[in-house]
């Protein structure tokens, strides 16, 4: 089972994080890194102008993330991974490929997530009105495995 935590920030995100894993010993984590990397490329790939071009890390991570989730799961493990934001794109294809595997969890209140795209969570948990305690148990209470 994947669990993806979006949004929240970092600090706020990786203590429910850690009070999470500390409760679960089947469960490793990984960051998904919302930074674009620069790549220089060789001639004739080159962008004319700049000769870099800018590539979205998140599908590198997301992929490698991918493959561990289903490596993991026959030695029954389970990773829970974390970003600010992920693309609609990106989330297509982890629910095609994870199907009832991935729980998709927003950090944040509601109201953070763009209008009609609510649907595209599991559960919101409202990092401002509930504590780091309150949050883990609300994790813990939405994870099908142990």
């Amino acid at each position: 089972m994947l669990l993806l935590l979006v949004g929240s920030g970092n600090f706020g995100r990786d203590a429910i994080i850690e009070r999470f894993l500390n409760g679960h010993e089947n469960w490793r984590f990984v960051s998904i890194d919302d930074d674009e990397i620069l790549l220089e490329l060789s001639a004739g790939e080159e962008d004319e102008e700049t000769g870099t071009v800018s590539v979205d890390a998140r599908e590198f991570f997301v992929n490698t993330i991918l493959q561990c989730t289903k490596q993991l799961q026959e030695q029954n493990l389970h990773i829970v991974a974390a970003c600010d934001e992920l693309p609609d794109h990106l989330i297509s294809f982890l629910r095609k490929d994870l199907g009832d595997n991935l729980l998709l969890i927003h950090l944040g209140d509601i109201h953070m997530v763009e209008k009609g795209e609510e649907d595209t969570y599991d559960h919101f948990i409202d990092t401002k009105t509930c504590s780091v305690k309150d949050a883990e148990e609300q994790l813990s209470k939405l994870i099908t495995v142990p």
